[in-house]
């Protein structure tokens, strides 16, 4: 009901209008069972789309306070996917089954979602609960998913699963972050996949589309430090460490971290 009324949304698209019962939504309830779509016309919708009109918005957690929806415009959200292509080494395609089983509140299923959508791959819904993991881990090894993110609280149990697993694990892509990650939970799945398996550390805020920063974890980089690092930063995009004063650290002293580039939202939505 809070991000209804603070967004100013207008229609709401449901399966099922007992979803917002109760919810004091003056705006339009569209139940898509309702629809006779086979009715519908079929020829591609004449949309003219520029880079800056938004493409969506999405609230934050509010752990600073309120939660605040944050305006993505389309020409941010084409660059943070030609970032992932490029960042899985141009290797996203038709051969791949990416696994969507994020909450869609959750802003990883912007990479879930559209990575697919746009590179041609498949994408495998996950249904169950997020903490099953036996299911989860069913799903990915049963549906080949080539692609996935597991969440930090769910890869050392995830890990063990496949340990044990009799059949073939399709998995070749993994994506992680949200949280620190240790180096040597990293390791063990590069030695499980024997080095065929592409590990991304994501980092970044909700405020600059999904992730500003990633690294690549490689066996032979020599690191020397508990926590994966959070690499470098995308496609068009500068991170700047300040002291509290916005002025540039030296290399090592640490500071506050600073985004600038095409990945930063418009800012969030009816807030000045």
């Amino acid at each position: 009901e809070y991000m209804l009324t603070d967004s100013g949304c207008s229609h709401v698209l449901t399966y099922q209008n007992s979803i917002i019962k109760g919810v004091a939504f003056q705006g339009s309830v569209i139940n898509l069972m309702d629809i006779p779509f086979e009715e519908e016309q079929v020829e591609d919708l004449q949309i003219t789309m520029e880079p800056q009109n938004l493409a969506y918005v999405i609230y934050t957690s509010g752990s600073t306070g309120q939660p605040k929806g944050v305006m993505i415009e389309h020409r941010s959200l084409t660059n943070f996917l030609c970032a992932m292509y490029e960042d899985f080494s141009q290797d996203i395609g038709i051969t791949d089954n990416v696994l969507f089983s994020s909450s869609i509140s959750f802003d990883v299923t912007i990479f879930e979602i559209f990575v697919p959508l746009v590179y041609g791959a498949r994408m495998t819904i996950y249904q169950g609960e997020k903490f099953d993991v036996p299911k989860l881990v069913q799903v990915i090894l049963e549906e080949q998913v080539t692609l996935a993110y597991i969440p930090p609280t769910l890869l050392n149990e995830i890990y063990d699963y496949f340990v044990r697993a009799n059949q073939k694990i399709s998995l070749n892509k993994l994506f992680v972050g949200v949280e620190p990650i240790k180096t040597e939970l990293l390791a063990k799945y590069d030695h499980l996949f024997r080095g065929n398996l592409q590990i991304l550390n994501l980092y970044g805020p909700t405020e600059a589309t999904v992730c500003c920063t990633s690294y690549q974890y490689e066996r032979d980089k020599e690191i020397t430090i508990q926590n994966v690092p959070i690499g470098s930063p995308l496609l068009n995009t500068k991170i700047y460490i300040l002291d509290s004063f916005h002025r540039l650290q030296p290399i090592g002293v640490p500071g506050e971290i600073c985004i600038s580039g095409i990945g930063l939202a418009r800012g969030y939505i009816n807030r000045k």
